[in-house]
């Protein structure tokens, strides 16, 4: 549901072109700026440098390029210093393609954009951001790769998750492992679950219940040595409903609308998978902190255990 591409840093080597491309990048747009080459905001400087802008527009572009890195994506790729951008993006096409490149030239290239041309009626640049994903873990785990694969924290949100039932660990198994594969960055993750008691006795032993199952059942598929945290928390009476289930991350998100359990049957069930617009992204994951003054949290704390993976992975 993310796609990359190759942008040209002399496509946005003035202001009002910098402007118009860097707002249509981001998880919520489905789109990411390939860091290409590694020095690749170095040579928008340059670009911006050889274009003589006005000192004004030349600070703006300066300004925004130091907090585009939710945009970008960055990924191992050779790059001969001695070719041009434009001839090391071509080579890429031939062996690991973006999903299109995009440049000042007009070269009529498959999956290379002129970026005058560029507007929301092109398919290669109209890109989807929902799709109908099969409730097997590995598909559905697949569907959120790309998303898991660029994050430092991730939010795993379902009301209903039961540690105890397989049709939950399968998918969060396959989560895990999508997430921390050649992932360094990791520094969060967290799994959000709801509780509703009756009484004070059902709390308690639940709790005790919750967290045995987790350690039982859970640690077993998170790779050994690292952790996961289940936070759980109640409505708050006349508050906001704990009912969606999504995955977070600190650069976006999507609604996995049936839940992050599979098809225990293998029925040929679907879920629509969904990026979330940036300010439901936002709203939705300042819900789900846990804040120092927890009587400011949107929902009411209960409990939380971390759980400390066991599973070996092979070398």
């Amino acid at each position: 549901m993310l796609y990359e591409f190759a942008l040209d840093p002399e496509v946005i080597s003035d202001w009002q072109s910098f402007r118009y491309f860097v707002e249509k990048f981001g998880v919520s747009e489905g789109r990411l700026i390939s860091q290409f080459p590694k020095k690749w905001k170095r040579m928008v400087y340059q670009a911006v440098e050889r274009n003589n802008p006005t000192d004004i527009d030349k600070k703006r572009i300066e300004f925004r390029l130091q907090h585009i890195n939710d945009r970008l994506i960055k990924k191992s790729r050779d790059y001969n210093g001695v070719q041009s951008w434009i001839e090391n993006a071509l080579e890429q096409q031939n062996s690991a393609p973006f999903h299109a490149v995009i440049t000042t030239q007009k070269l009529n290239i498959e999956n290379v954009l002129e970026a005058n041309e560029v507007d929301e009626t092109l398919q290669l640049w109209n890109v989807p951001r929902q799709k109908r994903v099969p409730r097997i873990a590995q598909n559905l785990a697949q569907a959120v790769s790309s998303l898991l694969k660029i994050a430092e924290e991730i939010i795993f949100i379902d009301p209903y998750f039961d540690p105890g039932k397989r049709r939950f660990r399968r998918p969060l198994e396959q989560f895990l492992q999508e997430a921390l594969h050649q992932n360094s960055n990791i520094k969060r993750i967290e799994y959000h679950v709801k509780v509703d008691f009756e009484n004070e006795a059902e709390r308690l032993t639940f709790g005790h219940n919750f967290d045995a199952a987790c350690q039982n059942n859970i640690a077993p598929i998170i790779p050994d040595g690292f952790p996961v945290k289940f936070i759980r928390w109640k409505e708050r009476e006349g508050g906001k409903r704990f009912h969606a289930r999504y995955i977070l991350t600190d650069r976006g998100g999507v609604l996995v609308e049936n839940g992050l359990d599979d098809d225990d049957d293998d029925g040929g069930q679907v879920t629509p998978v969904v990026l979330l617009i940036f300010d439901m992204y936002s709203e939705i994951w300042n819900d789900f902190q846990k804040l120092v003054d927890l009587t400011q949290c949107t929902y009411e704390f209960d409990n939380e255990v971390t759980i400390w993976g066991t599973k070996r992975l092979n070398p």
